[in-house]
């Protein structure tokens, strides 16, 4: 409660005039006062000093960042206290994901920032514009399209990374080119082991775009090629040392888009993506075999819709399907297929705004579904708005959860299996006061039935019904000369087995503060405090314990060059954020960027 109440505080400090209207990259193409979802936008000069993804979430209200390992491995992302499956990642607007992960998640932990132009993250369910899979929230990465100058870059820290970035005028459009290198190995991912872990990352990224006439053709290319070494586990699902034990990944990204523009108001979008992961696990099983698993996966998606705005009102529909196929070196090649239709009609009249969709779900093994979304908007003054929302969504078992062949723990997959269902509230308060400043309260239930979980000796099985309840409440201020941001989330869980959720932090407190010294110099202090989360390890509970850490950032700019020096961890905090695995200590960071 005191926690609460020093936010609240802060946020009644924040004065100015009316905030100017900043586009926000959606299907629906609306600006920041039109979208009634509540949104973040991470900038690229927000991302500089950031070494990862994960790292650039990890203080927006209602995101929770759980890394299982050190440096570059596993990184799981959940919204306002949802699963790592219910959390869409799109890539310039286009769905990616592992198809050969359990839960068909994207490991965010080895996608490179330099090439990101902005982050757009929607918190609550996005089902109605962007399929299966969105109930929790949608991360929207946003590509750079061309850099104002090529550049190297040199960074050192919790890996070292290498990073070059290049504009190239191609015929009548431009190609714009980022490769990179990024490695640890400094560090184990077992708690109590002794073992160095090696993690890195390589990989190229092209965007080309070229417009003629009313059309406008953008193609991305995305390789990423990874390498973690992991450890093991004893008899009681702790996290040791395996010296053999590893996850190798490969993933090809290729999107084809095609904007056309009928008018002012209208326009035509053509997408056509092709995803695919090829990965390997080594590992040593209870037995104290050798296990080596191969597993292969892609997914082709296309889509087309249609947006046009007519007065004060937005219509948005169009069409999109999915075939993804599944093969590991036990099963042959699985497939499974959606088709989905959807519509959105959104409305402004006497300082109101309503909005109202549905999108109906058709899976080869599961039938159909219809979610739909309702939401309704107030303008009571010139500076606050109330927003109302209520939506549904739909979450298809993964390829895996279904087919996944037995081991020698028991059985994996179920064909039995049911689609995830939610349903979802949220009452959203928003003060806009000044050309900088947003305050923000926003209270959220979610219901997830059919709720897929893991049962020893049965596999996967929807287990049980998820209910969460919450409130987010947040503010941001700058000036010219500083910037500060405070958020406050607190989440309760129920799941109907009377079991608590896993690694789920009751509260979560982010303080940010940024001091800018003209325009070549820049410094931020961060503080990130987590309540208590608690772990399973079969029928045993575990409480992790709350804990805070605070990181400091300096930015000096002057010519063609660019320095970055951080210290993450200041107070070289000891906690866990899973049980069993490491966490960095105290760890100096430092970039050198040139530009020319």
């Amino acid at each position: 409660m005191q926690l609460l109440l020093f936010v609240f505080l802060f946020m009644q400090t924040v004065h100015a005039q009316t905030l100017e209207p900043i586009l926000f990259s959606s299907k629906q193409d609306l600006t920041v006062t039109e979208q009634i979802s509540p949104h973040t936008i991470i900038s690229s000069e927000e991302l500089e000093n950031d070494s990862s993804v994960v790292d650039s979430l990890k203080n927006i209200p209602g995101v929770e960042v759980s890394k299982t390992g050190i440096g570059l491995t596993q990184a799981s992302l959940s919204i306002r206290g949802s699963e790592g499956r219910h959390v869409l990642i799109l890539i310039d607007g286009v769905k990616v994901f592992d198809p050969t992960d359990v839960g068909g998640t994207l490991n965010l932990g080895f996608l490179n920032t330099l090439d990101i132009e902005k982050i757009e993250v929607l918190q609550g369910s996005q089902s109605l514009l962007h399929g299966s899979s969105a109930i929790g929230g949608v991360v929207n990465i946003i590509t750079k399209k061309v850099s104002d100058k090529n550049s190297l870059s040199i960074s050192k820290g919790v890996f070292s990374q290498v990073s070059t970035e290049n504009t190239i005028e191609l015929g009548s459009g431009l190609l714009y080119l980022n490769a990179f290198y990024k490695e640890s190995s400094e560090f184990n991912v077992a708690r109590e082991g002794s073992e160095n872990d090696l993690s890195l990352s390589r990989g190229i990224n092209m965007n080309h775009s070229i417009e003629f006439g009313k059309a406008e053709l953008e193609s991305t290319i995305k390789i990423n090629d990874s390498f973690s070494e992991v450890d093991g586990f004893d008899s009681t699902s702790l996290v040791v040392d395996d010296e053999s034990a590893y996850i190798k990944s490969k993933h090809y990204f290729l999107n084809e888009k095609l904007t056309y523009k009928n008018s002012s108001n209208k326009k035509n979008i053509f997408n056509l993506s092709y995803n695919k992961f090829d990965r390997t696990n080594k590992y040593t099983d209870y037995l104290s075999n050798l296990i080596t698993d191969k597993f292969s996966g892609s997914s082709v998606e296309t889509e087309w819709r249609s947006n046009t705005k007519i007065n004060k009102s937005n219509i948005l529909y169009g069409i999109n399907t999915n075939h993804e196929t599944f093969l590991s070196s036990d099963t042959p090649e699985q497939t499974m297929s959606i088709f989905d239709t959807f519509f959105n009609y959104g409305v402004g009249f006497d300082e109101q705004y309503l909005d109202a969709g549905l999108r109906l779900t058709t899976n080869a093994d599961f039938g159909s579904y219809l979610v739909y979304n309702l939401g309704w908007e107030k303008k009571m003054s010139q500076f606050q708005t109330l927003s109302l929302l209520s939506k549904t969504g739909y979450k298809a078992p993964s390829i895996y959860q279904q087919k996944a062949p037995a081991n020698s723990w028991g059985p994996v997959g179920n064909i039995d299996l049911a689609p995830e269902k939610s349903q979802g509230f949220e009452l959203v308060y928003q003060l806009l006061v000044g050309s900088a400043s947003t305050s923000q309260l926003a209270l959220f239930y979610n219901e997830v039935s059919d709720f897929i979980g893991w049962e020893t000796g049965t596999g996967y099985a929807n287990i049980s019904k998820h209910i969460t309840t919450g409130v987010e409440l947040g503010t941001d201020y700058t000036t010219s000369t500083y910037s500060l941001g405070a958020n406050f989330t607190g989440t309760h869980h129920e799941l109907s087995t009377g079991k608590d959720a896993q690694r789920k932090p009751d509260k979560v407190v982010n303080l940010n503060l940024t001091k800018f010294m003209g325009d070549q110099h820049h410094f931020s202090i961060n503080w990130n405090w987590k309540g208590r989360r608690f772990e399973y390890s079969g029928t045993t509970r575990y409480e992790l314990k709350a804990y805070d850490t605070f990181d400091f950032d300096y930015v000096y700019k002057k010519s063609a060059y660019k320095i970055l020096f951080g210290l993450e961890n200041i107070f070289n905090r000891d906690y866990q954020v899973a049980r069993g695995y490491a966490i960095t200590g105290q760890v100096i960071k430092t970039s050198l960027v040139y530009q020319y």
